[in-house]
């Protein structure tokens, strides 16, 4: 999986978890 795809995936877990 791609770096970038992982900083997305990260970021939106971390936005709906807030």
């Amino acid at each position: 999986m791609p770096i970038s795809q992982t900083w997305s995936y990260t970021s939106v877990r971390g936005f709906w978890t807030s």
